[in-house]
This record gives structure tokens, sequence and C-alpha cells, in this order.
């Protein structure tokens, strides 16, 4: 039994050799959703310096010249996503932690949640910045988003942030132990919807909010439980993301992110970390 993940030229190898391979549509090691107090202590660790690294790559963006184009500049040249992303490893290493695939995302690159971001950031548009560490000691991962706009953002990107924001309250407002996914999942969609942002294809492409609110972190950036559209319910010890976003291809996109661990009247964050929009 393999998981979904399975490389599949080693499945190929495997069955040559006559073993069987079948795919588990569950968790191979459902005891890992729910987190020791040890385990949620590292998973904190990471969690930190997700945190400090966010704090200075927004530093970074804030303090940013905007020219006459509209291009941020630095020390004399263009602020990039490359060059943002290379203060967020360095300071990641610096705290024991290593980062793969962060995203610092401009722009229409944005409205691909997956999109890594590349070249010239600028002023008045959406940069998304998602960062999620392992530490190097531990092995355990942090998750942290922000959405940032250098400038004056303009009244639909600022109704964007706003509405992902009030439906990363709602969906928190609805996390404890013994309440379904499917709630938390639906009470984010729901506040989305109410205030005039629905899911559509646009250009070929789904937009509007395309993912699940959130998912469990752990020894996996991406591990159960899926806190989406299903009926298994949150348990205490379970650290998860509460991730709300709008994706469209002709402004950009928006997500807020943070990681939360359940309680049996709540949830508490690992590691608090302030949201700023218009630096």
């Amino acid at each position: 039994m393999v998981s979904p993940k399975f490389y599949f030229g080693v499945a190929r190898q495997l069955e040559k050799k006559g073993i069987h391979i079948s795919v588990s549509e569950k968790p191979l090691y459902p005891q890992r959703a729910v987190k020791s107090m040890e385990e949620i202590k590292k998973i904190s660790e990471a969690q930190q310096a997700a945190v400090i690294a966010m704090r200075s790559a927004i530093t970074m963006i804030s303090s940013a010249e905007i020219d006459n184009a509209g291009f941020l500049r630095a020390g004399g040249k263009h602020l990039t996503s490359e060059l943002v992303r290379e203060t967020i490893r360095r300071v990641l290493l610096e705290h024991k932690c290593i980062g793969r695939e962060i995203i610092v995302a401009g722009g229409l690159q944005a409205a691909d949640p997956h999109n890594q971001g590349t070249g010239n950031l600028r002023a008045y548009e959406a940069i998304v910045l998602d960062i999620f560490p392992k530490h190097i000691d531990n092995g355990y991962w942090g998750d942290l988003t922000r959405t940032v706009v250098r400038g004056t953002a303009s009244p639909r990107l600022r109704k964007m942030y706003n509405t992902v924001k009030s439906a990363y309250t709602r969906a928190l407002s609805k996390v404890k132990a013994g309440v379904k996914n499917s709630v938390v999942h639906r009470e984010a969609v729901e506040e989305l919807i109410r205030k005039g942002f629905k899911n559509e294809t646009m250009n070929g492409k789904p937009s509007g909010f395309v993912h699940s609110v959130g998912h469990g972190v752990g020894l996996s950036i991406h591990e159960s439980p899926s806190v989406g559209n299903n009926h298994e319910r949150l348990k205490s010890g379970q650290v998860i993301t509460i991730e709300p976003g709008l994706y469209y291809p002709d402004i950009g996109g928006v997500r807020i992110e943070d990681t939360i661990v359940v309680t049996n009247d709540g949830w508490k964050y690992l590691v608090p970390c302030e949201k700023r929009f218009e630096i």
C-alpha cells in the first residue's frame, strides 16, 4: 500500500519484481494527524522562522522606492521576485530552516496560486508571499502567507483583500475540535460569495476561490487533515492552515494564511504574525 504521491518509476520496478502495489485513498499513517506537544513545539520552530522571514520580506518591499514607470527599486536597481526570495531563504537558513519553492508572485502572476513569481515587482499590484520552511534539525514544516501592495491598491483589489480577510476570520470562528472540516471550508466560501466573489472560468481557467481552505502540517507540508469539503471532524492537537484566497487572471491574487493548532474549545496560533496590506 502506497500513497497517491508514490513515485511511478519505483512502483513499476517493484511490480516487475512481483510485488503488488495498491494506492491508498486514505492517509497511510492516520495517527500523524494529531500532534503531540513535542511535535507542536517543533512545528512552531519552523513557523517562527517563517514569521521572521516574512517580516524581512515585507520590510524589503515597503522600503523600496517607486520609479516613474511604477516599478519597485532598491539600491538603485529593480526589486525582483528573485531578490526577495533570496532574502527569505537567507533568513530561513539563519534560523536552521530551508525554503524551497517560496512564492513571491506579483501582479497577474499571483492569479495562479502555485506560481512562484519571477521578474520585476511593481507598485499598486498585489504581491503574494508564501513561505513554507522545513526545519533542518527536526524535519517539521511551517506555513505562512501574506499579501501586500506597495503603495495604494485599486478599489477592486482592496475589496478582494478585505473579503479574503473576512473569510479568513469567519473560517477561524468555526474551528474547534468536533467540527466537520466542511463547515470550516463552507464558512469561507459563503463569505466570499456574500461579498460578490464567485467561482467562474476566465480565459479557460478556474477563477475565484480555487482550493480548500486549509490542510494539515507536520512532517509533510501537506498532510492529514484536509480542511475542505469533506465530513471528517477536527480533533484537538491537529495542526492546520487556514488560507482562503481569490484569484482572477485580469488582476492577480490575494491569499492570507496562518498555521494554527486545534483545541477543544477553539484554536490558537502557533506563532502570530501581523497582517499588513498597503505598505
